[in-house]
């Protein structure tokens, strides 16, 4: 019932109470045996009016109550779309002054993958994803300065005195394209190594000892360490088995050096702490794969200077980038008798260490401790 109704309402029952009061002073007044006086017509007709007032009031009020069926088909929902389920409820705006509730942690799952760049590489993928339980870089599209520039090979025949004609097979400086492809992080172990030859697919390294080890391939405390005496066939095979192949020469240098031209993967100045070599010197052996993190290249490749020499798909031709594609390049295709090692090794120079620095070797030779293997991979 609204305000003003039952102030109405009121103030009538009021007026008519007042109405019956004067009356029945009235009647006292004319005699005391009297205990009641009968309603004048003029009360009677006030009373009717006012039923009438309570009748007209309360219909505007309260509503008539609804039957049985009417509140049964009322309960109901109209149809299933407006029910409210543990689906529906989600979509439901409620608004309460309680506290913010605490997100969910993301679905790890779920969870967007960024793309890789080469100024935010990631591993492509996990240990768990290989055969051989390698860890594997991301090398996106894109193009790179390949070779060693006029500058650049200036400023190292001043700083070392070197023979001016020293570099050759490193020239011109040019650009390559190349599409996205996947590279070992590291160099292949030992451990890795044995896993093929315990398939019957790999032939064992020519020799089991290292440089200043007589027991190296299948000794436990060797295990990640780089295999070695491996020639170019048997380097090839491995890759092939593992569910990947040989990088190409190429592919190898841009994964060294990303696209800034750097001289080593690290910068532009050689640091003996940023990977295993001696500089020349007597004495040294390999080191185990990843040991020297701060010379990771700029997508995070590991080794990419020092430790051990790594075969490429490549046939080395000392003058192949004279002509060369600018896109993808294979390699040249000669006689197959010669294929090109890069990285440098342990026992190796200031100038092997660079990047650019190509090397050619038999494809047979394996009566070298200091020939390795690493492969890659394409999408």
């Amino acid at each position: 019932m609204k305000r003003s109704q039952l102030i109405v309402k009121v103030f009538v029952i009021a007026l008519v109470f007042a109405f019956q009061s004067a009356c029945n002073s009235a009647g006292n007044s004319s005699g005391s045996e009297a205990t009641a006086v009968p309603q004048s017509e003029g009360a009677q007709e006030i009373n009717e009016n006012l039923e009438a007032v309570e009748i007209a009031v309360d219909s505007q009020t309260e509503p008539t109550q609804p039957s049985d069926s009417a509140i049964n088909e009322a309960s109901e929902p109209a149809d299933s779309a407006n029910e409210i389920t543990p689906e529906t409820l989600g979509s439901l705006d409620v608004t309460t002054e309680a506290a913010e509730p605490t997100p969910e942690p993301a679905d790890a799952n779920t969870e967007e993958t960024p793309e890789p760049t080469a100024d935010a590489p990631h591993i492509a993928f996990d240990p768990e994803n290989t055969k051989d339980g390698m860890v594997m870089v991301f090398i996106p599209a894109g193009e790179f300065p390949m070779g060693t520039s006029d500058e650049q090979r200036t400023r190292l025949i001043d700083e070392h005195i070197w023979d001016k004609n020293w570099n050759e097979s490193e020239l011109p400086l040019h650009t390559v394209y190349l599409d996205a492809y996947w590279i070992d992080q590291t160099e292949v172990t030992n451990g890795q190594y044995a896993l093929c030859v315990a398939d019957g697919v790999c032939q064992e390294p020519r020799f089991l000892k290292s440089a200043t080890r007589d027991s190296y391939f299948g000794n436990p405390e060797f295990q990640n360490y780089p295999v070695v005496y491996i020639d170019w066939t048997m380097a090839k095979t491995y890759c092939t088995w593992a569910g990947r192949r040989l990088p190409t020469e190429a592919e190898w240098e841009k994964a060294a050096r990303g696209t800034d031209g750097r001289l080593y993967p690290w910068g532009n100045e050689i640091d003996n702490t940023r990977a295993n070599f001696t500089g020349g010197s007597e004495g040294g052996d390999t080191m185990a794969v990843g040991s020297f993190i701060e010379g990771a290249s700029p997508y995070g490749v590991l080794d990419m200077a020092g430790n051990v020499w790594e075969w490429v798909a490549d046939e080395y031709a000392q003058r192949y980038y004279y002509n060369s594609p600018s896109e993808n390049p294979p390699g040249p295709t000669l006689t197959g008798m010669r294929y090109t090692v890069r990285g440098g090794t342990w026992n190796g120079t200031v100038n092997s260490m660079r990047i650019a620095h190509r090397f050619g070797m038999k494809v047979d030779y394996t009566d070298f401790p200091t020939g390795g293997i690493r492969c890659a991979a394409s999408p």
